[in-house]
């Protein structure tokens, strides 16, 4: 069975050739990074701090798993001091070694603040690239696949106020476990450590996508 073939309004001589031009769409930087290696300009300063933003999320990662294991250590330390108890009730509340975790668990918060603030270091040169890209009247064009330029630095943001948040939290823990004493407080702070509210699987997932959109996967 053959088909028809689907003629342009206006017919014309059945002897004529009908051609069709193929669409030809802008290349993408992203395209060009692939082939050469190199971006330049707004391309440039977008992808470096996109990549700078997820690196950074990974080096989190490995310090909240480190301060999830000195919480730990704490909590063992403070529970093993009252079942060995023969002391005085400061020498179980306040354990040989615990100030030592302390200061660990400290020196590791002071690392995820230093993430933090290199997260809005990036979150700010993405806002000034959308500034100047309003200034040079560009428009909304993407310029790799499909965010907008205004969503990086949007998206930063968040980001950035997201970790911020979490921040606040593990200071927090830092601050009050050393002074717990029953099994369930201390199970509670570790808890409010290691399972982070604000940085849940939807935040990965975007931050994921960001990564795919200016090609750094």
């Amino acid at each position: 069975m053959s088909s028809t073939p689907v003629r342009s309004p206006g017919g014309g001589s059945s002897k004529r050739r009908e051609s069709f031009s193929p669409i030809i769409l802008p290349e993408s930087p992203v395209t060009s990074m692939k082939q050469k290696g190199n971006l330049t300009g707004n391309a440039r300063i977008i992808r470096d701090n996109c990549a700078s933003i997820c690196n950074l999320s990974k080096k989190w990662d490995v310090s909240n798993q480190v301060g999830a294991d000195i919480v730990m250590k704490i909590i063992n330390l403070k529970l093993e001091a009252q079942e060995q108890s023969t002391g005085s009730s400061e020498e179980v509340q306040y354990p040989v070694g615990l100030e030592e975790l302390i200061i660990e668990l400290e020196n590791t918060c002071a690392n995820m603040a230093t993430i933090v603030d290199e997260m809005e270091k990036s979150k700010g040169h993405l806002l000034g690239v959308e500034k100047l890209e309003k200034f040079q009247n560009k428009g909304d064009t993407p310029i790799f696949v499909s965010w907008p330029t205004a969503k990086f630095g949007q998206f930063a943001d968040y980001v950035a106020s997201l970790y911020r948040k979490e921040l606040k939290v593990k200071v927090k823990v830092k601050e009050k476990i050393a002074h717990q004493s029953t099994r369930e407080n201390l199970m509670f702070y570790f808890s409010c450590w290691f399972y982070q509210v604000y940085i849940d699987k939807d935040i990965k997932e975007e931050l994921y996508n960001m990564a795919m959109e200016v090609g750094f996967r």
